[in-house]
């Protein structure tokens, strides 16, 4: 997974999905997965709820 972008800040939906799919897969808790990722605890939650929350097929556009 890499990350994309003018920032730091900036994931490409590739490395949103497959870290939620990451996430999802495991029995871990979302602040394991995080720091594992190198990313804040509170950013993987937003795309978990988004992921959640929208259909497929219109997340990260």
């Amino acid at each position: 997974m890499s990350r994309e972008g003018k920032n730091n800040n900036k994931y490409s939906a590739e490395f949103k999905m497959e870290a939620v799919k990451r996430l999802e897969a495991s029995s871990a808790a979302v602040a394991r997965v995080a720091a594992e990722l190198g990313i804040n605890e509170n950013t993987l939650h937003g795309w978990l709820k988004k992921y959640r929350d929208t259909p497929i097929v219109q997340i990260y556009k």
